[in-house]
């Protein structure tokens, strides 16, 4: 599963707050857009709205690194008094900054700026630890636990194995330049993998591990949304009641049930996408028109259609 760029959590109450470059008021002279005529055509410029004029200087201080992602914003009182507005000004720039997801807000705390989001391919299975480097970052990761364990039953049905019998269990977080994105809870079918408990997890990824020694033929992969628990918040560093994304994964290798895993990642920061093609479809051009149809082999769409 390829994760892409949907990174940092907000930090906690209490946080230091940037430093934000002192703004002048937004009086009327500064209202005119950027960019409109001048000279002879100068009446007829366009004057931009006010809270647009806020909505700029947000985005501006995001953009020169005053407001880094995670960083708690002033608040609307403090924008007010800064930039010269009106309260109700303040409050529109702000509610549009959230609906287009430049900034996030944490009730009871403070708004922040967003941590743009990793994007997952929900139809490829891939390596974290190369994911986050070929995207510029640096890999971590923290073993929390490694331990032989009784399968529970829904291990057990995942592994093909009775309940109660022994499993490999690693819990370990995945972090990008120190900031945790992936709490995974792996079991492992100790008949594949006989040695895991034996590996050294910073230096090599379980699922990199696995791949090597059990070739993936067959993956069944679930997407739920869950509020998570309290040892899950802890250990992803997620504000209160934040909703998280869960991906639940089995792979087998040729009839062999080898793991599941739970990866959960935090929902403001992550987004599962699946990009295909139907399978058996393929474009079909049509001579002297410019359209074109699909062609299946059972169906022939395409070809019926260029006949009609």
């Amino acid at each position: 599963m390829a994760l892409r760029d949907h990174s940092k959590s907000p930090p906690e109450r209490g946080a230091p707050e940037p430093s934000v470059r002192k703004a002048r008021p937004l009086t009327s002279e500064h209202d005119t857009k950027v960019g409109a005529a001048s000279g002879p055509m100068a009446d007829q410029a366009v004057p931009l709205p006010r809270y647009q004029k806020v909505k700029d200087f947000v985005v501006e201080q995001i953009r020169l690194g005053a407001l880094a992602p995670g960083h708690r914003l002033p608040s609307e009182h403090e924008l007010v008094r800064m930039l010269g507005v009106s309260r109700m000004t303040a409050n529109r720039a702000l509610r549009e900054l959230f609906a287009q997801g430049v900034l996030t807000r944490i009730p009871g705390v403070g708004t922040f700026v967003a941590t743009p989001r990793v994007e997952g391919d929900f139809l490829e299975v891939r390596n974290i630890a190369t994911e986050i480097r070929e995207r510029g970052g640096r890999y971590t990761s923290k073993l929390h636990q490694l331990v032989q364990i009784k399968a529970s039953a829904t291990v057990a049905e995942a592994l093909s194995l009775r309940a109660g019998q022994p499993v490999f269990q690693s819990v370990i977080v995945h972090c990008e330049n120190e900031v945790p994105i992936q709490l995974e809870d792996r079991y492992v079918n100790p008949m594949i993998a006989p040695d895991y408990l034996s590996i050294d997890f910073s230096r090599t990824t379980p699922h990199e591990y696995l791949s090597r020694i059990a070739t993936i033929s067959n993956v069944e992969q679930i997407i739920e949304a869950i509020l998570p628990d309290r040892n899950t918040q802890k250990l992803l560093n997620l504000a209160a009641k934040e909703p998280c994304l869960r991906l639940f994964r089995s792979t087998s290798s040729f009839g062999r049930h080898t793991t599941c895993v739970w990866l959960t990642y935090a929902g403001s920061q992550h987004r599962m996408v699946a990009r295909f093609s139907p399978a058996g479809l393929r474009a079909v051009n049509h001579p002297g028109r410019s359209d074109c149809g699909f062609d299946d082999d059972a169906a022939k769409f395409g070809a019926d259609r260029g006949r009609r």
